[in-house]
């Protein structure tokens, strides 16, 4: 047996009343092999991370019983621990009221697919409108106090699916734990094998703030590549990753002479003119930090990349 638990973005009834606290809160109902045990080694085996617990005996909140105690309290079978984490709201990061496609959601997180053409979080250039505010907003629609925790971030001009964490503690969790995302892209060319690996070290060009480039004084850097369809001028590709460099899949294909349609930076063929690369992060895996579920995600393919390939590989068929 464990102990129960649950989550609440505000907690109810009695602990509402006696304690305001605006943080995320976590609660347990405390069984028989749960003790004898520290709130604190509780919380550790919880996988409560030891700036999280910092955190929480400096501005956080610990309730047994509705009574607040200290983390050095000792549990007993039956206890009701509930405990809520500070959330240090970004001040200088305004909310934009754009649209979000949301795949999936619940309690502890939320996966939106990301358009092409919209920043992950707002650069000091571009700073009025990303994926990141729009969330914000979403969540002041909510009214859930909440940073926004990107786990999964993508490109400008890559478009599909982002994991955010609705608070710290679920962002360290899935932080520590693997999640698979795969892309899809239209590159020139075939490659000379219909399954192979990249594995190729990337480092920043020396000549631009930009670029990367692969290098033997690189950081380790390794894409897994399938062919799904070809006719020899152009190939649709489904891509996953090992490592997570920046541009890891725009310069590894074009290391092959693959680059990707639309990528002039790497010397893709320009077939827009915001040259925004065919490149779509269509699934997405991950087991979940509390239920232990496999979530499985897609997103299909976006209008523009799918004009794009009907034009490139599909005409004839």
């Amino acid at each position: 047996m464990h102990a129960s638990f649950g989550i609440d973005q505000k907690a109810s009834g009695e602990e509402c009343a006696m304690h305001s606290f605006d943080g995320r809160r976590f609660y347990w109902t405390i069984e028989g092999n749960d003790v004898p045990n520290s709130i604190k080694s509780f919380l550790q085996d919880k996988q409560f991370s030891r700036r999280s617990l910092a955190n929480l005996r400096s501005s956080g909140l610990v309730l047994v019983n509705e009574q607040q105690v200290e983390l050095s309290y000792w549990l007993e079978a039956g206890d009701r621990l509930v405990i809520a984490l500070p959330e240090v709201i970004s001040q200088s990061m305004k909310p934009n009221a754009g649209k979000i496609e949301i795949c999936y959601e619940d309690d502890y997180l939320l996966v939106v697919n990301k358009p092409a053409g919209l920043l992950t979080i707002p650069s000091r250039v571009e700073n009025d409108d990303s994926l990141a505010q729009r969330v914000l907003a979403y969540y002041q629609q909510i009214e859930l106090k909440s940073t926004i925790h990107v786990l999964t971030r993508l490109d400008k001009d890559t478009s599909g699916l982002v994991l955010i964490a609705k608070e710290r503690h679920t962002q360290y969790l899935l932080g520590k734990a693997s999640h698979v995302r795969m892309y899809y892209a239209i590159v020139s060319g075939r490659p000379a094998e219909d399954v192979f690996s990249i594995e190729q070290p990337i480092r920043k060009c020396t000549d631009s703030i930009i670029k990367r480039e692969v290098h033997e004084d690189g950081k380790f850097a390794r894409t897994h590549v399938e062919v799904v369809k070809t006719n020899g001028q152009y190939s649709l590709v489904k891509l996953d990753l090992d490592t997570g460099r920046t541009h890891q899949i725009r310069v590894h294909m074009a290391s092959i002479d693959c680059p990707l349609l639309g990528d002039t930076l790497y010397g893709g063929e320009s077939i827009f003119d915001d040259d925004a690369q065919m490149l779509h992060a269509g699934e997405l895996r991950f087991v979940h930090p509390y239920s232990h579920e496999e979530i499985i995600i897609t997103a299909k393919y976006p209008q523009k990349f799918a004009d794009v390939l009907r034009a490139k590989l599909y005409n004839n068929d």
